[in-house]
């Protein structure tokens, strides 16, 4: 109950448009590549989606960034996609991806909505997605899940990853909303059946490493009724 109250001192009225200005590409380009090398943690978030890789899948990494995972995980699968609303994320990727020699990954510079419509027009399905730290920078979360849901093929994997609400002196500037473990929990299964769930130590803002403080949950798509649903 604490947590859910304290939650709500942290609240933003959501925006009309599901997107949130993200300067960090334009003052530090490509970071995440870089936090990759250096950073266990950032190691340990990938390994929980490298878990599921096999070489003939197709992926897709809704909030992309710098094409970091994608990136560096290109080996391990036939395909991937990326989507993310900041232009310059997207310049970062494909520079990253020239320069590495990197031919199987394609981002493309979208919306979610607009992901959506794109992917409603088209028969490509995907086989793994995922999305890790992009949820807590949306007005409107539940429109992720929807894109997830429908993007995914018959018997697809997501895995979605995310920090956890501990109190609002912690919660990143750059968050619309950090959620609580029954809150993304219940987001989720409203839409997908989840098959596991683990919680990881991460660094906050405060520079202090806290427990249980990076939720990961690892879903199965379920069916989505009907076209009227989106």
């Amino acid at each position: 109950m604490i947590p859910r109250l304290l939650r709500a001192l942290t609240r933003r009225t959501p925006l009309a448009q599901n997107f949130v200005g993200f300067d960090k590409y334009r003052k530090a380009g490509a970071y995440h590549w870089r936090e990759l090398e250096v950073n266990p943690e950032y190691r340990e978030l990938m390994d929980e989606v490298a878990k599921h890789m096999a070489p003939r899948l197709s992926v897709f990494d809704i909030g992309c960034g710098d094409g970091a995972y994608l990136g560096t995980l290109a080996g391990c699968f036939a395909k991937g996609v990326g989507i993310d609303a900041e232009g310059e994320a997207i310049r970062q990727a494909r520079k990253q991806f020239e320069r590495r020699g990197i031919h199987n990954c394609q981002v493309h510079h979208l919306r979610i909505d607009e992901a959506r419509q794109h992917f409603a027009s088209t028969s490509e399905r995907f086989d793994l997605v995922w999305s890790m730290d992009v949820i807590e920078h949306l007005p409107q979360p539940d429109e992720l899940l929807c894109l997830a849901q429908e993007v995914m093929a018959p018997g697809a994997t997501l895995v979605l990853g995310t920090p956890l609400f501990i109190r609002p002196d912690l919660v990143s500037p750059y968050h619309v909303r950090e959620f609580t473990a029954e809150e993304i929990r219940e987001l989720l299964a409203a839409r997908f059946d989840i098959k596991s769930e683990s919680k990881i130590v991460q660094t906050r803002r405060d520079g202090q490493r806290y427990p249980d403080s990076y939720y990961v949950a690892t879903c199965e798509r379920r069916a989505i009724p009907n076209s009227t649903s989106r």
